[in-house]
């Protein structure tokens, strides 16, 4: 939880019990490698800037660690999975709903980065488990139910 983690094929980064979090992964296919954030809420407030508990900030530290490794943001394949909301009988306010609002917030990251996503699996009202394979940049997204 709240991490960012960059590897190289034939690793295999796997993001479990992940409810209302969101994952986003990148991966280059010309390099075989790719990185992984597991982000828990969805702004940061300021403290720490390259904080990946946040989705702001870390969509952030995900490219610039995978940049550290010679992938460019630009080239690389995109993807977002999970942000359910886990609590649907709490949700009456918009407050409550972290899955949402961690969507809306990796949305207009993106949208900022000038950065199109390949795939998506958000929301919903169930867990997943996010396996990203670096040897052929696979993503797996498993529900719990």
């Amino acid at each position: 939880m709240a991490t960012v983690v960059a590897s190289r094929s034939p690793d295999i980064l796997i993001a479990r019990g992940i409810g209302s979090c969101l994952v986003v992964s990148a991966y280059s296919k010309q390099l075989g490698a790719g990185g992984m954030l597991h982000a828990m809420l969805p702004k940061n407030p300021g403290t720490d800037p390259a904080h990946a508990k946040y989705v702001d900030s870390g969509i952030d530290a995900l490219f610039s660690t995978l940049r550290t490794m010679g992938m460019p943001a630009r080239g690389l394949e995109v993807k977002m999975a999970g942000a359910a909301n886990m609590f649907p009988s709490l949700s009456l306010e918009k407050k409550v709903e972290i899955g949402n609002r961690n969507i809306d917030t990796a949305r207009e990251k993106f949208k900022k980065l000038g950065i199109m996503l390949s795939g998506e699996d958000v929301g919903g009202t169930h867990g997943r488990t996010i396996t990203l394979n670096l040897a052929n940049g696979r993503l797996e997204v498993r529900a719990s139910i």
